[in-house]
């Protein structure tokens, strides 16, 4: 074959890295597997394990990087984490008019977060590594008894509206529940009003603490009508 080149490895060029299983809320749909009861949890690795495995992906080809958990910025760590990945510079496939050759590229950041820790500060040490940052948002008056906290949705809604002022690129990652269904299209047209960039919509998918709420569930009806919501929303926004 011409213009052809072999790539470092066959990995994907996505990895998300579940840095630690500590989080600030206690959300009733979490997929996460340590909340399972039949889950054999160890520690999180440490700075300098996280490092070299971060290090082995981008030297093997994978560019983008997503920071989770559990709250990734639990971490005491966890600026040095990031600060180190957005350093790295990454030999990634280029298509060109001529063929395909490689090019050094730094790499892709995405932090999924909660919300609940993020300050000004965080929020421009994120826009300064040019990251991307996702925010849960699963309801408005139903996010106290979603989240398991006493918290509010209007923290993250001003977390957005301070990411749009920066210039940070933001998505409101929105968990669909029976719960807070009812309120959907007034979820998303919040996020979308204080500046989040773009919609993520998760239905409820039973896993980790989840599998304790079943009555989470969405039905068929339901399910089908959640694109509907969204588009809706979006032709009232134009």
């Amino acid at each position: 074959m011409t213009n052809s080149i072999c790539a470092p490895s066959f990995l994907p060029d996505t990895a998300v890295l579940e840095i630690t299983k500590r989080c600030s809320h206690s959300c009733l749909f979490c997929s996460c597997p340590w909340y399972s009861s039949n889950w054999d949890s160890a520690q999180d690795l440490g700075t300098d394990e996280w490092k070299e495995i971060i290090f082995e992906f981008a030297q093997n080809g994978v560019f983008r990087f997503s920071f989770s958990g559990g709250e990734c910025t639990l971490r005491d760590d966890f600026e040095e984490l990031l600060k180190f990945t957005s350093q790295l510079r990454i030999k990634a496939a280029h298509c060109t008019d001529n063929g395909i050759d490689w090019r050094e590229r730094e790499p892709d950041i995405v932090i999924l977060s909660n919300g609940k820790n993020l300050t000004r500060d965080t929020i421009l040490l994120f826009h300064s590594i040019n990251a991307h940052l996702s925010i849960s948002l699963p309801g408005l008056s139903t996010f106290p008894e979603l989240t398991g906290t006493n918290g509010t949705a209007k923290h993250v809604l001003d977390c957005f509206k301070t990411c749009e002022e920066i210039g940070l690129s933001t998505t409101a990652a929105i968990t669909v529940t029976k719960k807070n269904f009812f309120e959907l299209y007034e979820t998303i047209s919040a996020a979308l009003i204080s500046g989040a960039g773009s919609i993520l919509l998760n239905r409820y998918l039973p896993g980790g603490r989840g599998l304790s709420h079943p009555e989470l569930r969405l039905d068929y009806e339901e399910i089908k009508q959640i694109p509907v919501i969204a588009e809706d929303v979006l032709k009232q926004a134009k």
